[in-house]
């Protein structure tokens, strides 16, 4: 009796984690995220296919009544635009599938007016339209699928109550009764609603992939986006060696030598210690004195462009506000980060500035500058500007260097400079890849 005693719990104990593997597919998070990802697809491609075919017509039939049709399409494609954002971000949300966005339009080229209408009413905007247009029936075929499994599954396992209060069921015309029928149905319901939840998670993943297909950018455009960073990584590459050469150069043409003649000083200044002339030993000490200033100089100089002590100590505020105190003009700096950003962005902030600075004491001829550095956890935007008398070489070696930094890590750097004044240059720094 003990034996039997002791074996209900461990009857029971094996029912509940029966249980519990059966049920836990049902209840998981995972299932019924994509349950919702599901049920906001269609109508995300209903509105947008239906948006398609009225308006469309309507801007085309206006075209004629002198381009009046132009603005009905602009919004079209806005509104598409607008939908197509929220099948991203949905998939990213509920669906764990991460959609990037197809690269902006190409604006550099052709005439002032054309850039502004290539990004409202350009090819990559007509391709989210035709996007939009061939998701839905996947998003439909699989909601379809899911909505069939779990009303099916529970409508054979609720069957029992229907057959006992309705009178009956018929199948193809004929009447199920009997409990080996129901039991039947009943069975096959359970099973429907076991395997639910996996064709659930498997028909958001088809969705999901195929939305990710015709809404991300597409094979040429990654393999666009492959060679720009090669080229960006190469160039990087370039200027990290031709920064290293400048260094040795000016350690060896500047510091070493005023080292060297430091030494030579202080060895004639001991020998005329050693011969009891003392006015001229001090005349040379004072002479070493100078050439020693001078090299401590031209080192503050060299290391200026490389990463200091007080960036990594104490970050991009104090890093900059010792530049500007460094700077023979004067410098007003206005930091303001949410977060600290990454090393490698700080490094690049920081060069920006350092190089950005010693073009304005070199060339600017300005009387005032202005640095302000603004960011958040996504991206750090540096400004330098200046009073000076513009006309900045966005191809010279320091400008075109820091092009190359900026690019390395998928940033940009715009350089307004017209002639006569004023400077703007800004940086627009990735925190977040």
């Amino acid at each position: 009796m003990g034996t039997a005693g002791a074996s209900r719990p461990a009857a029971v104990a094996a029912l509940v984690t029966l249980v519990r593997r059966a049920a836990g597919p049902v209840i998981s998070r995972r299932t019924w995220l994509a349950v919702a990802y599901l049920l906001t697809g269609p109508p995300l491609g209903a509105a947008g296919a239906l948006v398609l075919v009225i308006g469309l017509p309507i801007g085309v039939g206006l075209m004629p009544l002198g381009l009046s049709g132009i603005p009905v399409l602009v919004l079209i494609l806005a509104i598409i635009d607008l939908l197509c954002r929220l099948q991203r971000a949905c998939t990213r949300a509920l669906a764990g599938v991460p959609v990037p966005a197809p690269p902006p339009e190409s604006l550099t080229h052709g005439a002032w007016w054309r850039p502004r209408w290539r990004g409202l009413l350009g090819l990559r905007r007509w391709r989210q339209a035709v996007a939009v247009v061939a998701l839905l029936p996947v998003q439909a075929a699989g909601l379809a699928v899911v909505a069939g499994c779990w009303g099916f599954g529970a409508a054979l396992v609720a069957l029992p109550v229907y057959d006992a209060t309705a009178g009956g069921l018929q199948i193809a015309g004929r009447p199920v009764h009997g409990f080996p029928a129901l039991a039947g149905c009943v069975a096959a319901g359970a099973l429907l609603l076991l395997v639910a939840p996996r064709v659930t998670q498997g028909a958001a993943s088809v969705v999901a992939s195929w939305t990710r297909f015709v809404l991300g950018p597409g094979r040429r455009a990654l393999a666009d986006r492959i060679g720009e960073l090669e080229r960006s990584r190469a160039v990087v590459i370039d200027a990290g060696e031709a920064e290293r050469r400048r260094i040795e150069r000016d350690l060896h043409d500047g510091a070493q030598q005023r080292l060297v003649a430091m030494t030579m000083e202080l060895a004639r200044a001991q020998a005329r210690f050693e011969a009891d002339d003392p006015a001229a030993a001090r005349d040379l000490v004072d002479q070493a004195h100078g050439q020693a200033m001078a090299a401590l100089a031209e080192l503050r100089s060299l290391v200026r462009g490389v990463h200091p002590p007080v960036l990594s100590d104490r970050g991009l505020d104090a890093a900059i506000s010792a530049l500007a105190a460094l700077c023979p003009v004067p410098v007003s700096v206005d930091v303001d980060l949410a977060t600290r950003p990454p090393g490698t962005i700080e490094a690049i902030a920081y060069f920006v500035v350092a190089e950005a600075l010693t073009n304005v004491a070199k060339h600017a001829r300005a009387r005032r500058v202005h640095i302000g550095v603004r960011g958040d956890r996504r991206t750090v935007v540096v400004t330098v500007a200046d009073d000076g008398i513009g006309s900045a070489d966005a191809a010279g070696a320091g400008l075109a260097g820091l092009a190359a930094r900026v690019a390395a890590v998928d940033g940009r750097l715009m350089i307004d400079s017209p002639a006569g004044g004023p400077t703007l240059i800004t940086a627009e720094l990735p925190c977040a890849s």
